[in-house]
This record gives structure tokens, sequence and C-alpha cells, in this order.
């Protein structure tokens, strides 16, 4: 079972930053974009995302798309990102799971841009004590497709966001399984035998 928190960020220094956080901030902004009908220009852009239904212009967000593209921009702002658009693939670690999401998460802990300490923060629930599996969906309502689960026995993650009322967890089981999805539960009600950060 993976036990191992010691690399729980908790510092506001840009270069203590996850190496994969630039990467995961271009994409999840890009994400977001794409699903708003953005036709992207860069070769990475094309790459990874569809261009055959863009739609010239400006994407169209809505409110909270535009509420996390900004989020995320003033985060790509503190940790000095530049990532070269000019390759034809992105790699990082959370990709995997961010790439089954309709509704994409902001790496941020408490939902404050404005608090360098928030932008890095990460708590984690050890070994949830159930009794139940909790469904982790690909975005923040109950009719999108369930894509994982939080099941006895694993250690949970909290370092995104939340989103209309949703809580975007990542699990991890035995073997390093890796889970991560929306859920209606608040990370602060999970039964754990214990918890850090």
């Amino acid at each position: 079972m993976w036990r191992s928190f010691s690399a729980l960020a908790l510092a506001a220094s840009p270069a203590l930053a996850d190496p994969d956080i630039c990467a995961e901030y271009w994409y999840s902004r890009n994400a977001i974009f794409n699903y708003g009908g953005y036709c992207f220009g860069s070769a990475l852009g094309q790459a990874e995302f569809d261009n055959s239904d863009c739609i010239p212009g400006p994407p169209a967000l809505s409110e909270s798309d535009a509420v996390q593209v900004t989020q995320i921009r003033t985060y790509e702002d503190h940790f000095d990102c530049a990532v070269n658009t000019g390759t034809q693939s992105i790699a990082f670690s959370t990709k995997p799971l961010l790439s089954r999401l309709i509704d994409l998460p902001v790496r941020g802990f408490d939902g404050s841009v404005d608090d360098p300490v928030s932008l890095e923060f990460t708590a984690a629930c050890i070994n949830y004590l159930g009794p139940t599996p909790i469904a982790l969906r690909a975005g923040t309502t109950t009719d999108t497709p369930i894509i994982g689960a939080i099941k006895p026995g694993d250690d949970v993650i909290t370092s995104h966001h939340g989103l209309n009322g949703w809580t975007y967890l990542t699990a991890r089981g035995p073997g390093d399984q890796d889970s991560g999805g929306w859920t209606s539960t608040p990370f602060a009600s999970l039964t754990c035998e214990g918890f850090a950060g």
C-alpha cells in the first residue's frame, strides 16, 4: 500500500513545484478551450486535441470555464510556465486520469488564487476505511460516466479546486493503481485511518 507522503508540497516557491504542474495546467486550460470549440494553431494543440469540430473565433466558454481558465493562467504565471507548443505531445503523470474527464479540475487546493500556499497544498486520507466504495465520475453531475472508485484501503489525495459543489479526488490502491474523478462527497467527510497535509 502506498504510504509515502513526504512529497506533499506545502511551500509556495515555484522552485519546489511538481515538475508536471506546468504541463498539467497547459493541458487542462487547452482541454477547456477544446470543449469550447477552439481551433488550435500550435503543433502541440493540434496533436493533443481534435480540430475537426472547431469553430473559428474565440472559444465559447461558460462562466465557470472562464473562471477556471483565469485560475489556471494565474498559476501558470506563478510557476513561470513555458510549455513548448512546437512539440507533438505532452507528458505528465496525471494525463491518463485527466484525459478521461468531461469537467477539468484545476490543481490548487483551497479555491484562493491569491494565496500562493494554496497553489501547492495537498491533503491526503491515509487508508480510506469505507465502509462502501465512492464512485468517481468524469464530470460534476450524476449523469456523467463513472470512471473509477475510492475503495476501502485506498489512499485518497485532494489537490485540486472543487467545481459546482463537487470534489476532484485521486485514489491510490494496492499495487499503485491510480483512480481519479469527481464526487459529491466532500474530502473532509471521508473516514480514514489518518490524514496528512
